[in-house]
């Protein structure tokens, strides 16, 4: 299971970047340079002139990702922060060093060799790594988040380098509250932390959270996959995976001290299992702001409380308008064995007593999509190559434009601000405001969603979104008598650009 933890603290006291002023102090004899993209213009803000303060020097400023400039250090800045002879003798911009950067990248063959030379970027450089996946966002978000990482996970001890993040294992449950305080920052086994580590990213580039300011958790209670056991690479915990009341109160160890030590942190739980997902969001969300990815359930949920919120439609209204399928086929109140949270979308059995159904299977999609004539497909099934061809070619018999989502991960499994709590207001806020920059609602052959060039901008509209809600349901720790504006949101983004260093002795 992995966690990620988005930590809000008071004041940042270290932060990255260069000021634009102190361009000038960069010389280079490169000629040749491809600038930064028109969308980046987004980055430049007054307050990345702030100087960052730090007491580093030498080797030591080198060696922290943060901070970090590498060979955009100024004259000046070497001078002062004892790096000369540290670094070679020319000074290379952000510009510069994104050229050479996604160069190297180019000359890696797939998409695993690209995805380390990215971690170990990131490793080194956290302005420039950031930087340039947002130059190339199109081309590079597959290969830092889904569905690369998905490899990834599954080759974790190969490819491991080095430590990122905080693993927390169930023998070491003594000390949980020493590792994490020491920390100072706030079914697939011990690699899971490297979804995390996606997650994180999509919060620092999208959102523009300040990647110090983000720690991607592992808790790490064995695992049932064999072929990691068997595996002498294998870096975790090399048992079967604990369940029961041990699990639990694991769990809660954990969650107890975020409460204790980071009250304003918001906790995001991503892949439990789907037996724990669900009910471990019920049992935490009154206590603490947190968040958990519950696959297809979550995103059902989520759509029925858009329309009673939206449309006005009442809990049973909404429930007609889904059909949902799991193992044993189509959900009806005939299906044994349903998981909490399915029974909210079962259907009558009577309605489809007329319906195929296979003695094993159960009703199955295609024969769902011929009787029910459904607009929309979501998968969250990891059943690899349930979209085929005759579902798609049935659902377009009936649907002019179908939209189908094939959301599982990796792709071998694909069907083709701070709170004292995270509400489904404030979800649909967030929503509503993703839905009205759709590109669609101009020009109907658009797609769905906004161009990811425009992420930046897009987040700070939803930011701006979810933090009004939060207020209006008087659930915001930050009191205040007007709505946030979108100034606002962006004055305290994170940008990839460096900033003039402050020494502080």
């Amino acid at each position: 299971m992995r966690a990620t933890l988005a930590l809000q603290v008071r004041q940042a006291s270290r932060s990255v970047g260069r000021s634009p002023a102190l361009r000038s102090g960069i010389s280079s004899s490169r000629t040749k340079e491809a600038p930064a993209p028109p969308h980046l213009n987004v980055l430049a803000h007054a307050k990345n002139l702030t100087p960052a303060r730090t007491s580093l020097k030498g080797r030591a400023l080198l060696n922290h990702p943060p901070l970090n400039k590498g060979a955009a250090f100024t004259r000046e800045e070497r001078v002062e922060f004892g790096l000369e002879g540290l670094l070679p003798f020319e000074c290379h911009d952000l510009d510069a060093q994104c050229d050479r950067a996604y160069n190297q990248l180019s000359t890696r063959s797939d998409s695993l060799s690209k995805y380390t030379f990215l971690a170990s970027l990131r490793d080194q450089n956290h302005v420039l790594y950031y930087n340039l996946i947002l130059r190339h966002l199109s081309e590079l978000l597959p290969i830092i988040y889904t569905p690369t990482v998905g490899e990834a996970i599954q080759k974790y001890s190969t490819i491991w380098r080095r430590p990122d993040g905080l693993f927390l294992t169930y023998p070491d449950r003594a000390i949980m509250r020493e590792l994490m305080l020491t920390f100072k920052k706030p079914k697939d086994g011990v690699g899971g932390v490297l979804i995390s580590i996606g997650k994180s990213n999509i919060y620092t580039l999208g959102a523009g959270i300040d990647p110090s300011r983000v720690l991607p958790v592992v808790l790490d209670v064995g695992t049932d996959n064999q072929q990691l056991l068997n595996d002498p690479l294998y870096l975790g915990l090399r048992r079967s995976r604990m369940r029961g009341e041990q699990y639990d109160e694991f769990v809660d160890q954990f969650c107890q001290i975020v409460r204790e030590w980071y009250p304003d942190a918001f906790l995001h739980v991503e892949d439990f299992g789907v037996t724990n997902a669900g009910r471990l969001l019920n049992k935490y969300r009154p206590l603490q702001s947190c968040f958990n990815g519950t696959a297809g359930l979550g995103i059902a949920d989520g759509i029925r409380s858009a329309m009673m919120i939206e449309d006005g439609l009442t809990s049973e209204e909404a429930r007609k308008r889904f059909w949902v399928l799991d193992r044993p086929g189509l959900l009806t109140t005939e299906t044994p064995g349903l998981r909490p949270g399915q029974e909210n979308f079962v259907r009558d059995v009577d309605e489809v007593t007329s319906w195929a159904s296979d003695e094993k299977k159960g009703i199955e999609l295609l024969e769902v999509i011929k009787q029910a004539k459904p607009t929309i497909l979501i998968g969250c099934s990891t059943m690899a190559g349930a979209f085929n061809k005759s579902v798609i070619k049935e659902m377009a018999k009936h649907v002019e434009r179908p939209i189908v989502f094939p959301l599982s991960n990796p792709t071998r499994l694909a069907e083709a601000d701070p709170t004292t709590k995270l509400t489904d207001s404030m979800i649909q806020a967030g929503v509503s405001a993703l839905a009205q920059l759709s590109p669609a609602l101009e020009d109907q052959d658009k797609p769905l969603l906004p161009n990811l060039e425009d992420l930046r901008v897009v987040s700070v509209k939803v930011a701006a979104a979810v933090a009004n809600a939060a207020r209006s349901e008087g659930v915001s720790k930050v009191e205040r008598e007007t709505d946030w504006t979108e100034d606002e949101i962006r004055e305290i983004q994170w940008d990839p650009v460096y900033r003039p260093l402050e020494l502080v002795e």
